[in-house]
């Protein structure tokens, strides 16, 4: 729907959106690519008002590739935690819940 040359789409929709883009950033090895998605996103970002705080999916994969290296143990079970999220085993509270506990216990 147009009004005063604005495109007009669901809040729903546009987190739709910013979500495969967020996917598609996480699984994608191109960096050029990468740049292009992430700029997008800033675009989607920068012109509505949708609060887009990072999804926990995300941060768990994040987390998850930032300690590799340092803390194996601990790399497997925030590996556990994305897959059972990503399959929709378990919600994203129970996730969010589970991901600060795992990393409290690193501190």
């Amino acid at each position: 729907m147009l009004v005063n040359d604005n495109i007009v789409i669901s809040k729903q929709t546009v987190k739709k959106i910013l979500l495969e883009l967020n996917n598609i950033n996480l699984i994608c090895d191109d960096n050029l690519i990468k740049d292009k998605v992430e700029n997008i996103i800033s675009l989607i970002k920068n012109s509505s008002d949708i609060d887009c705080e990072v999804s926990t999916l995300t941060k768990i994969y994040n987390k998850m590739q930032e300690i590799r290296e340092v803390n194996e143990e601990l790399h497997v079970r925030l590996y556990m935690l994305y897959r059972k999220l990503q399959d929709a085993k378990i919600s994203e509270d129970e996730a969010q819940r589970t991901y600060i506990k795992l990393i409290r216990n690193l501190e």
